[in-house]
């Protein structure tokens, strides 16, 4: 039998080309950032900016760690949607607390209990932001390794 070496016959990861490849550093940035879409991206980059002007210095954290966690803001986020989505369909309150989204219920017509979620979210994500230093790091590792599973 003849050996097909064209990719048009061939399957798999030799097909794909990705067969004993390592990623490169551009190519792992690249894809991570093509984990979320561009308004992820830009919604929790102004939510950091927002939160490190107006409420970071009443945390009294050195300049540098504030940086970071500018930096590593949507890393942490990230880790909290992969958490939150633990909790679906059990606890469903739980998760739409969680879940990085400004979007409350569509199904509820409650004005107040939508306001109290985004209050309560809005609470949350600035503790998540005093540890951000440690939570963004675990959340852009999971993302790393989330890229190079998709990569395989």
């Amino acid at each position: 039998m003849e050996v097909m070496e064209s990719k048009e016959h061939l399957f798999g990861t030799k097909a794909a080309g990705v067969s004993g490849r390592n990623l490169s550093y551009q190519t792992v940035i690249k894809n991570t950032m093509r984990l979320q879409p561009i308004k992820f991206w830009a919604f929790t980059y102004i939510v950091a900016f927002l939160i490190y002007q107006f409420i970071s210095p009443t945390f009294y954290l050195p300049f540098f760690v504030n940086i970071v966690n500018l930096i590593l803001f949507p890393f942490s986020a990230m880790l909290m949607g992969k958490l939150a989505n633990f909790f679906y369909p059990s606890f469903s309150f739980i998760r739409a607390i969680l879940y990085p989204s400004y979007k409350t219920n569509p199904d509820s017509s409650n004005i107040f209990a939508a306001v109290f979620v985004l209050v309560v979210k809005l609470i949350i994500y600035i503790m998540i932001w005093h540890y951000t230093f440690i939570i963004g790091i675990l959340g852009l590792i999971i993302a790393i390794n989330d890229v190079k599973n998709l990569s395989k």
